[in-house]
């Protein structure tokens, strides 16, 4: 015999299998008109602009010329402000006075204790002391400059490697080996200090 489960809400549900009615669906009150022109129909408009591909292209063209007549009128106005004229003329002389456009001071000649031709540091002339070449930053392209060499390290600088190991001295600054024999340079900041002091001492 086969029994049927027994329903535990049969007792709250007043009806079995009623579809709960759906609310019915507002009608619209007010009904949407058609748009009309308060004027009436649109050749009774009281201005209606009308423009087209001519009045185009002659309101750009327009636009165009204008903004070249300004540009020239600026140009001209900088170059009169910039020109120099005679005013002074003299209504009395027939004569027509000239300006002349000579410079009257005259410049000062740079001597080799100031001239720096490679712009190392060093000048021309302590360069010409030391054997070093005043032409080139870096006399023995050992990738550090004269003046590196002569007042930070203390390395010859005519020489690309002082301590003959087989490393240029720029090579061996930049691993941070000293240039001058066996060992590291150990402070760094010190030979920092000395090279701002001697490029701001030159």
């Amino acid at each position: 015999m086969e029994k049927n489960p027994q329903d535990i809400f049969d007792e709250i549900e007043p009806v079995k299998n009623s579809a709960e009615p759906k609310p019915p669906t507002p009608k619209p009150v007010i009904k949407p008109r058609p748009m009309t022109n308060q004027f009436g129909s649109s050749a009774a408009l009281p201005f209606r602009p009308r423009l087209g591909w001519p009045w185009l292209i002659g309101i750009t063209l327009a636009l165009v010329v204008g903004l070249i007549l300004v540009m020239i009128w600026i140009r001209n106005s900088e170059e009169e402000s910039t020109t120099n004229q005679n005013s002074n003329a003299n209504s009395n002389q027939s004569a027509v006075q000239q300006n002349s456009n000579t410079s009257t001071s005259a410049v000062p000649l740079l001597d080799s204790q100031t001239q720096d031709k490679d712009s190392d540091g060093l000048t021309d002339e302590k360069e010409a002391s030391l054997g070093t070449n005043p032409d080139l930053a870096d006399t023995d392209q050992d990738g550090l400059s004269d003046l590196d060499e002569i007042n930070v390290y203390q390395t010859d600088a005519k020489a690309p490697d002082t301590d003959g190991d087989g490393r240029t001295d720029g090579e061996e600054v930049k691993k941070g080996y000293n240039p001058k024999g066996a060992g590291t340079l150990l402070d760094f900041e010190s030979a920092k200090t000395k090279i701002n002091n001697s490029n701001t001492n030159q």
